[in-house]
C-alpha cells in the first residue's frame, strides 16, 4: 500500500529543493530481520517460531497448492502465489541477507536530504507493517487473523 509524503512548504529553516528533484527514501526507522518476525506474526494473528534462516524463495514460492487451499478455505481473492507476490520473496532474500555467511554492508541510509528538503515524519516499521496486513486483509487479499 504505497504512501503519499507531503512536505510542508519550505520554509526559512529549510533548503528548497528543486521540483524536479526526486528522493528515495526508507521510512526512517531502522531495525533488523530477528527483531521483525515477532511484530509480523503478532499482526497476522501467528506465533512466531524458532529464528531459522529461511530463503523465501526457495521455501514458499512451491507452496502454491497449500496457499491454493488457503484461498479456497477462507476466500482470499489474491490470486496465486505467483501472482500475489511477485518477485517480493526474491527481495525479500536478498535485502535479508539470505545465504551470506559474513553480515552484509550496513543497511543504514541518512536521511537527511529528505529532513532539508521538509519531510520530516518517520513511520514505525512495525506498525507499518501491521497497517499493510490489515489492508490486506481488509481488501480480501489475505486471510483474516
Amino acid at each position: 500500500m504505497p504512501t503519499c509524503w507531503r512536505a510542508p512548504s519550505p520554509g526559512p529553516a529549510r533548503r528548497p529543493s528543486p521540483a524536479t528533484r526526486s528522493l528515495t527514501s526508507p521510512n526512517g526507522d531502522v531495525f533488523v530481520r530477528q527483531n521483525i518476525w515477532p511484530a509480523i506474526a503478532a499482526s497476522l494473528g501467528l506465533r512466531p517460531g524458532a529464528h531459522l534462516p529461511l530463503s523465501l524463495d526457495r521455501e514458499i514460492r512451491p507452496r502454491e497448492a497449500k496457499w491454493q487451499t488457503i484461498r479456497e478455505r477462507h476466500g482470499p481473492r489474491s490470486g496465486s502465489l505467483r501472482d500475489f507476490v511477485g518477485l517480493c520473496f526474491e527481495y525479500a532474500d536478498t535485502t535479508m541477507g539470505h545465504g551470506r555467511n559474513e553480515p552484509g554492508p550496513p543497511a543504514i541510509v541518512s536521511t537527511i536530504k529528505l529532513m532539508q528538503a521538509g519531510f520530516t515524519e518517520v513511520m514505525d516499521t512495525e506498525a507499518t507493517f501491521a497497517k499493510c496486513f490489515a489492508e490486506f486483509q481488509a481488501n480480501r487479499l489475505l486471510p483474516s487473523a
